[in-house]
């Protein structure tokens, strides 16, 4: 799923969506990638025969370098040339892999999302949203003497929800792959 396809998804989860500045729900969006590659990250992997990588487009940073048998292989970033070289040392052998995490925040919204974010963002995106459209759910009651006080969870009960999924995407957090130093 793209970003764009995650936003109309969380939006169609409500029956009434009065939080609906396209804006606004870009912004909560930007939020949940973000609050992803903070909390659970993604990792991606490039493989070469020659030691030095561009930074790919999605690049945030350096996770590890190995060989071809998965032995460590240290680096050096040059965020000027925008370059990653590999320091090969005498037992190491092509093709050498790049390790890096990613960044969501900028992720493009018409590119695919890493499948193993989709549904944790999704999920987030829709309790962001939940708060301000459940408050002006509420605010509607209110103005038309409507008692529906019993059927919205509490703003607190929200919350609870956001800082239950930031949980969940800490334990889902992406491991860097080992790699050995002989």
């Amino acid at each position: 799923m793209t970003p764009s396809q995650v936003l109309e998804e969380a939006k169609g989860r409500f029956v009434v969506l009065y939080h609906d500045s396209p804006e606004a729900l870009e912004r909560l969006l930007r939020q949940a990638l973000g609050k992803f590659q903070d909390k659970a990250g993604s990792i991606a992997e490039l493989w070469s025969d020659e030691p030095t990588f561009p930074f790919p487009e999605d690049y945030q940073h350096t996770a590890s370098c190995c060989d071809s048998k998965r032995r460590y292989v240290p680096f050096r970033e040059n965020r000027e040339e925008r370059t990653i070289a590999l320091v090969p040392g005498a037992k190491t052998s092509a093709p050498y892999c790049l390790y890096y995490f990613r960044n969501l925040r900028d992720w493009p919204m018409d590119k695919e999302l890493p499948s193993e974010s989709v549904s944790l963002i999704l999920d987030y995106l829709e309790a962001l949203i939940a708060v301000p459209n459940t408050e002006r759910q509420r605010n509607t009651y209110l103005w038309t003497n409507v008692n529906a006080s019993q059927d919205l969870l509490s703003t607190q009960e929200l919350k609870s929800r956001i800082t239950e999924l930031e949980g969940m995407m800490e334990d889902n957090k992406a491991i860097v792959p080992p790699a050995s130093y002989f």
